[in-house]
């Protein structure tokens, strides 16, 4: 299905076509569910398998929405690590629409934050945007943000409501 696009109507699969295809369930760690049906797979092969046919179609822009749910940690990574390398190495544009405050300020070089109705709360670097002001604004929680040692990225924590 990745493929489609690049097909005329009445054309089969080409050597070009099986060779992205491939190279996708390679990058997603799926060739193992090639001959699966759709049905049978888990919540994260899903995941993985629309993340392959996304890239089977080489374009230069991925747009995701929500693509690391249902992933357990070692996808999720793998993931990552193949979205920061699509964009830095082969100079993909991903645009990544994600509740995963941590792991987007990860991989982002730049975050638009939107409130809940869709308005702009704040847009730049990580560190610019997760402030616990626009953190609060956009999510009605207080938020704490501190620093991952490892990497050096902005990484939140919601706090707790007074329930008094």
């Amino acid at each position: 299905m990745g493929r489609f696009a690049r097909r005329s109507q009445f054309s089969g699969a080409t050597g070009a076509d099986r060779r992205a295809v491939e190279k996708a369930l390679v990058q997603t760690d799926t060739l193992h569910l090639a001959s699966r049906l759709i049905t049978a797979l888990s919540g994260g092969e899903l995941q993985r398998v629309f993340l392959a046919r996304a890239l089977a179609q080489e374009t230069p822009v991925l747009l995701l929405d929500e693509a690391s749910s249902h992933l357990d940690l070692d996808h999720r990574l793998e993931f990552t690590e193949l979205l920061i390398r699509l964009n830095r190495a082969e100079g993909t544009t991903v645009i990544q629409v994600s509740h995963d405050l941590d792991q987007a300020a990860e991989i982002s070089r730049r975050i638009l934050l939107l409130d809940d109705n869709g308005t702009v709360t704040a847009l730049g670097v990580p560190p610019e945007v997760y402030t616990p002001a626009h953190l609060r604004r956009a999510f009605r929680v207080e938020v704490m943000v501190d620093t991952n040692p490892h990497t050096g990225t902005p990484r939140t924590y919601p706090l707790r409501r007074d329930n008094a």
